[in-house]
């Protein structure tokens, strides 16, 4: 009797054999990875989830901007007619294919009222530009150099930033795309920017998460608030 106890406890306090200890760590690392893979993919939906909601909000965010410039503007511009010296080499031109808009917008004194050419009776006229640079949507203001006390000042690209030319306004680090379309005054459409009295904005971004494309669009029109004073 005194045997088998002694035999029992003998296979008791043995341990593992090789074997059962490599079929034991093959196992954990199996269910580690699976662990491990549910944990990403939950992870990975959550963020997701949670990019497409945060650049929806973007997009609604950046037509809000744009909402309120164009509408205290005073036209559409076909081409830029104050000169910048960072422009592309054609110049800054309208155009849905090169992703350009170019509006005018009455200039202010730090009274917040209109700066007046004696010449023509009518406003100063600033400039600002949206823009593509790669995946960056950017804002570029180009101020009457002839309207004293303009609180509007010029923007320059980020290696032309100084003291006196602050850098491009970025609405967005995601941007795929900009369409707009262009409303005449009986709200017929037009081609021609300079009749343009009404837009209607699309703007398309993207950003890859995990491997998958994440894509907000989102979509405004309006109208030029001072289209009268052309």
């Amino acid at each position: 009797m005194d045997n088998i106890k002694r035999h029992s406890l003998d296979l008791a306090t043995k341990g593992m054999t090789l074997v059962e200890l490599v079929v034991a760590i093959v196992a954990g690392s199996m269910i580690a990875l699976v662990i491990s893979s549910l944990s990403l993919d939950l992870f990975a939906g959550l963020t997701r989830g949670q990019t497409e909601t945060t650049m929806l909000m973007e997009s609604q965010l950046i037509l809000s901007d744009i909402t309120e410039d164009f509408r205290t503007s005073s036209a559409i511009l076909a081409t830029n007619t104050i000169s910048d010296s960072h422009a592309p080499s054609e110049g800054w031109n309208t155009s849905n294919e090169n992703l350009i808009l170019i509006a005018s917008e009455p200039a202010i004194g730090v009274d917040r009222n209109f700066i007046i050419d004696p010449l023509t009776g009518g406003p100063y006229r600033n400039e600002y530009i949206l823009f593509a640079d790669n995946n960056v949507l950017r804002k570029r203001i180009l101020a009457n150099p002839n309207a004293i006390g303009n609180i509007a000042r010029t923007s320059c690209p980020p290696l032309y930033v100084s003291s006196t030319c602050p850098e491009d306004s970025i609405l967005t680090e995601h941007f795929h795309q900009l369409n707009f379309i262009f409303y005449d005054q009986d709200g017929a459409e037009t081609t021609d920017p300079t009749l343009g009295r009404s837009i209607e904005i699309n703007i398309h971004l993207r950003k890859n998460v995990f491997g998958e494309l994440i894509t907000a669009d989102n979509r405004i029109r309006m109208t030029l608030r001072n289209a009268s004073l052309n």
